[in-house]
């Protein structure tokens, strides 16, 4: 018999993995009003008179996304919650693989005294079984990630005025990923306060297994359209 006995389920770690290096996928301005208007085309910059301050210079604030959601207070639930639905599906899935996996074994032993068609048969139902329940656990693999995502944008539409309002008040123009920093001689960084003030606004934040991933946020469709 040429079955694969003894599916490895990790779920857990796969799930949790996947969603960390992610991130969270937020664009400043992007969830802040329910309706989207095209942008217009930039005018042209003036001159700047010599020994004045050019007001279309960079002024750079940082941001870690990746702080964001390890160290604030929704991202660590979103991250424990995963873990846990992740670890349930470990102990869900792991009971049934060993089960098929004793099932196997058995088949296996009956070979030697059982007729040609009928061991082609029990091999059939036995790979149906064992495919079914691999694809039970992609399933739940995906309906971890669809609940990650969709939370991660409940946390977008909490950050994103927090952003904006941080933009204001250092008055920056520029809003940048720490990983994209590669020196830098000021520390410009605003982690810090922005999981402050998201820790009040935002403090929890469940995670629960969806069929369906996160549906775009409201005027997304139209800002794609009106700049294509």
């Amino acid at each position: 018999m040429n079955s694969n006995f003894g599916l490895p389920v990790v779920i857990g770690a796969v799930v949790v993995t996947a969603v960390v290096i992610g991130g969270i996928a937020f664009m400043l301005g992007s969830q802040t009003s329910g309706t989207t208007t095209a942008t217009p085309a930039p005018a042209p910059m003036a001159p700047v008179a010599p020994g004045a301050v050019d007001p279309n210079a960079p002024r750079i604030i940082v941001i870690d996304r990746n702080a964001i959601l390890r160290l604030s207070a929704a991202g660590q639930a979103m991250l424990t919650d995963a873990e846990a639905l992740g670890t349930a599906a470990d102990r869900e899935f792991q009971a049934q693989a060993n089960a098929l996996q004793a099932e196997g074994q058995a088949l296996q032993q009956e070979l030697a005294i059982l007729a040609p068609d009928v061991v082609a048969q029990r091999e059939r139902e036995f790979n149906n079984r064992q495919n079914a329940l691999q694809t039970r656990i992609q399933n739940r693999q995906t309906q971890i990630q669809n609940g990650f995502a969709i939370a991660s944008q409940q946390l977008d539409l909490a950050l994103g005025p927090i952003l904006q309002q941080i933009l204001a008040e250092r008055g920056a123009n520029l809003l940048v990923d720490r990983e994209a920093v590669i020196l830098a001689s000021i520390d410009v960084d605003v982690t810090p306060t922005a999981i402050q003030r998201l820790n009040e606004v935002l403090p929890t934040l469940d995670v629960t297994l969806s069929e369906t991933p996160p549906q775009p946020p409201a005027g997304a469709e139209g800002a794609v359209a009106a700049e294509n």
